[in-house]
């Protein structure tokens, strides 16, 4: 009964909150109170599904109200978001609940009021949040599509209707083909692969240009067998002189991001494009004005951003690296004003800690994320080629960078610093000092495993067998994010000190010398035991 009505006390809280967000749509503002949402969906576990349960009650109501239905999926993003969080970290709870969510969605999909409009709105959702929704779902989603184009067709539908969704879709976003493909790729993650194929081969035939290019977005499919099928719809059309010069550039410029044993289709449209006379486009002419970036947060994420001015225009590109993964994450926001602009650097200056970086920083970083990316045989978003076009690159070819390079190069920016030992001794006290490192801390099922039936240790001794069990191990991965964050620091006019600093550390951690005879290791054992407490509270 006490679970029964904590879980409807929940539903009320979180409909009070979609109410609140769906107000703010109405009205056509911005959702400012992201952070609030995040907040409030980080303290209910089952956050995921309960909003999931409230997005079928409400379209299920003979007049539904789109706004709520709209702030409720907005939510389900932000809670699917936080749970995949969990996921990377082998949360047991969070893998559990995800789980839990793809059976509730097939289980939908195969039910007689299977609403395929709701299916696909969660669907969304979950590729917003990048987790795969599962073969099994995607295979009845399938199914449903294709009944539903039974229908449309014996109405007399069809392709017409297709193309006119996409031009309206086209015009929607400003005929910018990397917002086309990812507004389209974000509903057809849930679509077995034959049907995004399908979707890709029509996208190239589409009388809209910024359609067509949009296409290429396909290449970059996470299925291998999609991505070779679209390589070879590309060549057929370079082979019929239909490959037009941007997608050419794009082409060449994306090669190199695909795996080895799927370059040789790519390579064979390129060469038939050239035989019919075709050349890659220029790059569009543009001038980077300022660029910051972010130190790493304790996940390994670190954050670029690039005011660019383009014609009379402006443009922010923004790049998401991940120790350990790649690159995240690469979107452009275009067709601003120069205010425009700058107010949108300023206001993540004063969400993160950012300072001004080079280009020369920009490209090695993001060659370095590239390359983590293809050795570990996965696809960076399409969207990279539009940030790279936006910041005058011609190409961005992957060259990962040595952990023990980029200390080298970060300690060679104060060959003149104090002694080493005083360095270390003197990074007990960082934690005070740098507010990034509030998040550094582990917190995955590894913590829970050391310290599980271990309630009466003191707290003292929880940090020693936080330190021995989980730091220690991790503790090349805490020397790397140390080491990007030297470089970053490295880039500011007054960093060069204190970029040496965290180099120094950096090298230790790297050493044969015990973890419990570097300061910083400890406080991330001690910042790591204080999360866990409150997040049991």
């Amino acid at each position: 009964m006490a679970s029964r009505m904590k879980r409807t006390a929940q539903r009320a809280a979180l409909l009070e909150l979609g109410a609140a967000v769906a107000e703010e749509m109405k009205a056509g503002q911005a959702v400012d109170g992201t952070r609030t949402v995040t907040d409030v969906l980080a303290m209910m576990p089952q956050a995921t599904l309960e909003v999931m349960a409230l997005i079928e009650k409400e379209t299920r109501k003979r007049r539904p109200d789109a706004y709520l239905v709209a702030a409720l999926a907005y939510m389900a993003g932000q809670a699917l978001e936080l749970l995949r969080y969990g996921v990377e970290r082998a949360d047991p709870a969070a893998e559990a609940t995800l789980g839990e969510a793809r059976q509730r969605l097939v289980a939908h999909a195969r039910s007689d009021r299977a609403d395929p409009t709701v299916l696909m709105l969660l669907a969304k959702q979950f590729a917003a949040a990048k987790l795969d929704i599962g073969e099994t779902l995607r295979d009845a989603m399938g199914r449903l599509i294709a009944a539903e184009a039974e229908d449309v067709d014996d109405a007399g539908g069809g392709d017409l209707d297709m193309e006119r969704h996409l031009a309206e879709l086209g015009e929607e976003l400003g005929d910018d083909p990397f917002a086309i493909h990812t507004e389209l790729a974000e509903t057809a993650s849930s679509f077995p692969t034959e049907h995004r194929l399908a979707m890709a081969n029509f996208m190239l035939g589409s009388a809209s240009g910024a359609v067509r290019q949009a296409a290429l977005g396909w290449l970059f499919d996470p299925e291998p067998q999609a991505r070779v099928a679209v390589a070879e719809m590309l060549g057929e059309q370079a082979r019929a002189g239909r490959l037009d010069p941007a997608t050419l550039r794009r082409l060449v410029a994306g090669r190199n991001w695909l795996p080895a044993g799927e370059r040789d289709k790519v390579d064979d449209g390129v060469r038939a494009a050239r035989r019919k006379g075709a050349e890659p486009e220029p790059l569009p002419a543009t001038k980077v004005l300022e660029a910051v970036a972010s130190a790493f947060d304790g996940s390994g994420a670190g954050s670029v951003f690039v005011l660019v001015k383009t014609g009379r225009r402006h443009a922010v590109v923004s790049l998401l690296f991940k120790l350990g993964t790649g690159l995240r994450d690469a979107w452009v926001q275009r067709d601003l004003g120069k205010a425009e602009g700058r107010d949108l650097l300023d206001r993540v200056a004063g969400e993160i800690d950012v300072v001004d970086v080079s280009m020369d920083y920009v490209g090695r970083a993001l060659r370095h994320f590239l390359g983590l990316q293809v050795a570990a045989g996965a696809l960076p978003p399409f969207g990279a080629l539009g940030a790279i076009e936006m910041l005058g690159l011609g190409s961005a070819n992957p060259q990962v960078l040595s952990v023990d390079d980029v200390v080298a190069e970060a300690l060679a920016a104060d060959p003149e610093r104090d002694g080493d030992d005083e360095i270390l001794a003197g990074s007990a006290d960082w934690f005070d000092h740098h507010g990034f490192m509030e998040s550094w801390f582990e917190d995955d099922a590894a913590v829970d495993a050391a310290l599980k039936g271990r309630k009466g240790l003191s707290r003292i001794r929880k940090v020693d067998l936080v330190l021995e069990a989980v730091v220690a191990p991790q503790r090349r991965r805490w020397a790397e994010l140390l080491a990007w964050t030297a470089l970053v620091t490295a880039e500011a006019d007054d960093g060069k000190e204190e970029a040496a600093a965290f180099a120094v550390v950096a090298r230790e951690m790297l050493s044969d010398r015990p973890a419990d005879e570097i300061p910083l290791l400890r406080d991330i054992a001690e910042a790591t035991v204080e999360a866990r407490r409150m997040r049991r509270q």
